[in-house]
């Protein structure tokens, strides 16, 4: 054992242990603490040089003081290299897309993009509510769902415009499909008013499943990607 790992036995098998567990297929996380100069530093490197030994890939990142700044700054310094690795964004797959804005060089401001995203899905149902309203005298749907548009258009522009549109697209789909089925299956009679917020939110889930891949198939469809 190193000199410079003198008297830090019971890390030592703290790190040892969560090693052994990840032997055996169970993944733990270790957090060190403690004032500068208290050897943490050399437990990492401990750590790092023992999980090598044993086969194991490993990534090590520095957090800066200016990482602080900037959000998820150090987990996609820490994973950048295994997504690269691993193909880059495109391997990403299942609830890994989520991720995909991280690891996207130059994807630009997000918060401008959720921000759009708002604007457009609470501009767009802000205008067929008052539209309906004025032309038939009530409603398309209730004013809960146009409260709602733009809370949902914020969380799909984060990730772009692909699950934006998709999500949007989605809910107005989702609900004419099922709608006509009911009055065709006479479940409802025609004119029935049906809640509009479960088609809104199972959009939403649509565009953030499908709507990168669907909107990047679109542009390379059309020379534009």
């Amino acid at each position: 054992m190193s000199s410079r790992l003198y008297e830090r036995t019971m890390e030592i098998s703290a790190i040892d242990a969560a090693l052994d567990n990840l032997d055996d297929g169970r993944g733990s996380c270790l957090a060190l603490e403690g004032r500068a100069g208290r050897g943490k530093s050399t437990l990492v490197e401990y750590a790092v040089e023992r999980a090598r030994e044993r086969g194991a890939k490993t990534w090590v990142v520095r957090a800066r003081h200016l990482a602080s700044a900037a959000p998820f700054e150090v987990l996609r310094r820490l994973l950048g290299p295994a997504v690269e690795e691993a193909g880059g964004v495109d391997a990403l797959d299942g609830a890994a897309r989520f991720a995909i804005p991280l690891f996207t060089p130059g994807a630009g401001d997000h918060l401008a993009h959720a921000g759009w995203g708002a604007l457009t899905f609470g501009g767009l149902y802000a205008v067929a509510f008052y539209g309906s309203a004025l032309v038939y005298g009530a409603g398309a749907f209730g004013f809960g769902d146009v409260k709602l548009a733009p809370v949902l258009g914020a969380a799909l522009g984060w990730f772009g415009w692909g699950p934006t549109l998709v999500g949007l697209m989605g809910a107005f789909a989702i609900g004419a499909v099922v709608g006509l089925v009911l009055m065709v299956s006479r479940i409802l009679p025609r004119m029935s008013k049906v809640p509009y917020g479960p088609f809104m939110l199972t959009g939403a889930l649509a565009g953030l499943i499908f709507g990168a891949g669907l909107w990047k198939a679109y542009l390379t469809f059309y020379g534009l990607a």
